[in-house]
């Protein structure tokens, strides 16, 4: 579940609408509306060293602010203990992306970078926000020289249910799904489903039905998700199993074992994977294959 949550995330926030979304309801800063969220570009992760991506630094955005290039730094944390030194993190992450900024550009002065924690764990984050906080100062004239860094956070748990429903902006709506019991999810889905049907990208469309429908799935809802179909979901969901093909599925039919190509159908059943996929990807007959519906 965590590695779905995470994926989902990722995919989720790997799309300009849903940062800018972000940014305008959830960041408290004068400096946001001087954000051209029109440039937003994806850092490639071809940019950035491997310690970085070992690291495994989240999503990095480039940005016009002032005309002058600036950079968005999204780590989003789902680990279920809160990282007391989470600043060191951040810090330790922008510093190998200016190191390896340095070596592809010619700059006289490193561009901003806006460090932004995206926290969806059920324990509430009580880790320093600043780097100054995890340091010891012995004596007083030390100060000057201890540095200084903050990243800002956005905890999930923290926000009011009443104050995300009242705003008409989609990533309020996916922290509401969030906070939401069951019981509260069909009303919120609603408003959801009508902000992605009428002002959303179909790319994107296509990203959120599908993170949708796996956390209906997980949390036993009763929502009716075949509301999700006029989405286009399914293509999505296709094109997540071939990327799924390509690091699991060849290991497994790679084995040879017939249950494990079994249990393996039954998975991509369950996913609404059509049969003639199955077979052509697990090896099995379509005989085979209806056996299990």
């Amino acid at each position: 579940m965590k590695k779905f949550k995470d994926r989902g995330y990722k995919k989720l926030f790997s799309h300009p609408r849903m940062v800018e979304d972000l940014f305008k309801a959830f960041i408290k800063e004068d400096f946001v509306s001087e954000i051209d969220f029109s440039t937003l570009e994806r850092v490639n992760n071809s940019f950035v060293t491997d310690d970085f991506k070992d690291r495994e630094a989240d999503i990095i955005w480039k940005t016009k602010f002032k005309d002058k290039n600036a950079y968005i730094f999204i780590l989003i944390e789902f680990q279920s203990t809160v990282d007391k030194f989470m600043p060191l993190r951040m810090l330790t992450y922008i510093l190998l992306f200016y190191q390896e900024l340095l070596k592809k550009s010619k700059i006289n002065k490193l561009p901003a970078v806006f460090p932004v924690l995206l926290y969806n764990g059920e324990k509430k984050w009580t880790a320093p926000e600043k780097i100054e906080d995890l340091i010891e100062k012995p004596f007083k004239s030390i100060k000057p020289y201890i540095p200084k860094f903050k990243y800002y956070k956005i905890a999930e748990n923290e926000f009011e249910k009443e104050s995300l429903e009242k705003l008409n902006n989609l990533t309020a709506q996916l922290f509401n799904i969030e906070n939401s019991s069951v019981n509260e999810l069909d009303n919120v889905m609603s408003k959801l489903l009508t902000i992605l049907k009428t002002e959303v990208p179909r790319e994107l469309q296509r990203d959120f039905g599908l993170w949708l429908r796996q956390t209906l799935r997980i949390r036993n809802s009763d929502f009716d998700i075949g509301k999700l179909d006029e989405m286009e979901v399914k293509p999505m969901l296709a094109e997540e199993i071939k990327r799924f093909e390509k690091e699991v599925i060849r290991e497994e039919v790679r084995k040879g074992k017939l249950e494990e190509k079994l249990e393996l159908a039954k998975k991509m059943l369950n996913e609404g994977v059509e049969v003639e996929f199955i077979a052509k990807i697990s090896g099995l007959n379509i005989s085979e294959i209806k056996k299990l519906i």
